[in-house]
This record gives C-alpha cells, structure tokens and sequence, in this order.
C-alpha cells in the first residue's frame, strides 16, 4: 500500500536513494535489541521491503551518510566526547 514501516520516521538514523529504491536505517522498534533495521522503499511498485537487520551502530544523532553505488557509508559523532565514529554496509 506504499505505507512506511511504523518505526520508520519516528526513529530514522539515515537514507540514501541508490538509483532504484530509497534506503532507509532505523532503530529496532522496540529498542530492547539495538539492531538497526534497513527497509527499502520501491517508488515504482510503493512497496516498502526489509533489506537487512545490523548491529547497532555507533554513530551518534547528527551523522553524514553518502551512497557509493554498493555501500552506505556512514560517518558522525562517537559515543565518547570528541570522538567520531564510521560504519559501512551492503544492504543488498
């Protein structure tokens, strides 16, 4: 029906659109595991799918993410102060 995932917005990290599908990561909904759910949005079908469940991520709110064409790299605060943090992951 095109309708995002409930925990989608509300708990958003990052997004990329990679060419055919919008990429988006968020927090597990129920916040008990610390996984990060990847969903990808088909605009041509407005179908919403699970691409992948990853380990929790150390970046911090105000993070940077860039698509390269295979991966999200993602690059923001850490958790310490002063720190910063990466991450990267094919969601396919």
């Amino acid at each position: 029906d095109g309708a995002p995932p409930t925990n989608t917005p509300s708990s958003m990290r990052a997004a990329a659109w990679t060419g055919s599908e919008l990429v988006v990561l968020s927090y597990d909904p129920i916040g008990t595991s610390g996984e990060v759910n990847v969903h990808a949005f088909d605009p041509v079908r407005r179908t919403w799918r699970l691409a992948a469940r990853v380990s929790p991520l150390t970046i911090g709110i105000g993070n940077v993410n860039v698509w390269t064409g295979t991966e999200l790299i993602l690059w923001g605060p850490g958790g310490a102060p002063n720190s910063s943090a990466g991450s990267r992951f094919r969601p396919y």
